[in-house]
């Protein structure tokens, strides 16, 4: 009684709603993205218990747009699409790091080399004298180590600082392919880029796209 006289107190579950959408408004296909085709996956006998038919379910494509100068980045530092998905910022310390001066990194290891060798003897002829500064001497080793890691850091970050044109470009592409550590797709719609091109991108998206092809499609414009 209460659902003929008052209709508007109901709301169909999330199981149910395609039914009701589907009586109301019929649909021949539904395109959807991964999470959408497995949820109508589990559809099939709710929509035979209600003798509906089912739409078509075909999985919307998935691609992002790789735009000229975005390109023209990715080739200048030999980056793929893939090195920007999973860590810009660890390509943009290699590629700062490769220019450093070889002689520095040489000098870096050379000093290493002798340094934990000598400082080994230090510590034996302290050891030998007073046995009970073995703690303070681990402890000012540790810290001598941990000032030379320090300066490491600081010759990268002079590095980057020095290549920041190198950095901006690729936080740049970063910000157009993968914003927000999210695929483009996820972020943008079509909008900006209709704006930026013009309705002949649509047009070009027809021919290049492959609509029966269900991976993640790299289209360049």
């Amino acid at each position: 009684q209460l659902l003929e006289k008052q209709p508007h107190k109901f709301s169909p579950n999330v199981l149910l709603r395609p039914l009701y959408q589907d009586t109301l408004l019929p649909t021949v296909a539904y395109v959807g993205g991964q999470s959408e085709v497995a949820y109508f996956a589990q559809m099939k006998e709710v929509y035979e218990g209600f003798n509906l038919p089912m739409p078509i379910i075909y999985p919307r494509i998935s691609l992002t747009l790789i735009e000229k100068k975005v390109d023209k980045t990715l080739k200048t530092y030999s980056l793929k699409i893939q090195d920007i998905w999973q860590n810009a910022d660890a390509k943009i310390n290699e590629i700062a790091k490769e220019k450093i001066p070889r002689s520095l990194d040489i000098a870096f290891q050379a000093t290493a080399s002798h340094l934990d060798k000598d400082l080994t003897n230090i510590k034996q002829e302290i050891l030998a004298f007073e046995p009970t500064l073995e703690k303070s001497v681990d402890l000012t080793i540790r810290n001598i180590h941990h000032q030379i890691s320090l300066l490491k850091k600081k010759i990268l970050k002079a590095s980057k600082k020095q290549n920041s044109i190198m950095t901006q470009r690729i936080h740049l592409a970063k910000s157009s392919l993968y914003p927000n550590q999210h695929l483009q797709e996820r972020v943008y719609n079509i909008t900006p880029f209709l704006l930026k091109y013009g309705f002949p991108l649509i047009d070009k998206l027809y021919k290049v796209v492959d609509i029966k092809h269900h991976d993640h499609q790299i289209i360049k414009l």
